[in-house]
C-alpha cells in the first residue's frame, strides 16, 4: 500500500515538472519565415510589412508575447530598443509581436502613441492567434512568450517563458551579443 502511494506521488510530481516546461517556437537551426503583422510602433508602424523580409540577414530578435502581460511587453520592448541603439553599427533589429484578439488589437493601437513616445526604434506589432504565422513559427499559445534570436534567417537561440526580470533580460542581452559579433 505504501509502495503504491510512493509510486503515485512520484508520477504526480513528474507530471507537475513536465507541465512546467512548455515547448514553443522554432528550434535552433530552423529558419524564420515571412509574415505580415500589424505594426503599431517603430520604423514599420502603420504597415503590415514583413519584418524578416525587410531586414533580411541582419541580426534580429522577435519576442512573441502570448498572454498580454504589459510588464513583459514593455521590458522586452525597452531591452530591444536599447540594443538597437547599442548595436546600430551592426544593424541589429528587434520586434515585439503581441498575440491579441481583434478587440485587444484596437486597444494596442490606442496605446501606440504612448509606445512611439517611449520607444525610439523597436517595432511593436500584433497578430491574432489564428494567423498562419502562429502555426509557421510553432507558437504555443499556452506559453507566456517565445523569443527568437536569429541572423541570416536562422534561429540561433530561443527562449520560452522568458522572465522579464533582471536575470531573464540578462540572458536575452547575452543572446543578442552573440549574434551581433
Amino acid at each position: 500500500m505504501n509502495k503504491g502511494l510512493v509510486i503515485s506521488g512520484a508520477l504526480v510530481g513528474m507530471t507537475m515538472v513536465a507541465s512546467a516546461f512548455i515547448n514553443s517556437g522554432l528550434d535552433k537551426g530552423e529558419r524564420v519565415s515571412p509574415f505580415h503583422p500589424k505594426h503599431v510602433a517603430g520604423a514599420l508602424k502603420g504597415t503590415d510589412t514583413c519584418f524578416p523580409c525587410t531586414y533580411q540577414n541582419r541580426p534580429q530578435v522577435q519576442a512573441w508575447v502570448t498572454n498580454g502581460d504589459q510588464k513583459s511587453i514593455m521590458a522586452f520592448a525597452k531591452t530591444l530598443d536599447t540594443a538597437m541603439d547599442k548595436f546600430s553599427n551592426k544593424e541589429f533589429k528587434g520586434m515585439v509581436v503581441i498575440l491579441a484578439t481583434k478587440e485587444q488589437g484596437r486597444k494596442i493601437e490606442e496605446a501606440a502613441p504612448m509606445m512611439n513616445k517611449e520607444l525610439k526604434h523597436v517595432s511593436i506589432s500584433y497578430l491574432t492567434s489564428d494567423n498562419e504565422a502562429v502555426k509557421n513559427y510553432k507558437i504555443n499559445t499556452a506559453a507566456k512568450n517565445t523569443v527568437f534570436v536569429y541572423k541570416n534567417w536562422e534561429v540561433k537561440d530561443k527562449f520560452v517563458d522568458l522572465s522579464a526580470d533582471e536575470k531573464g533580460i540578462a540572458s536575452l542581452n547575452a543572446a543578442i551579443g552573440s549574434v551581433v559579433k
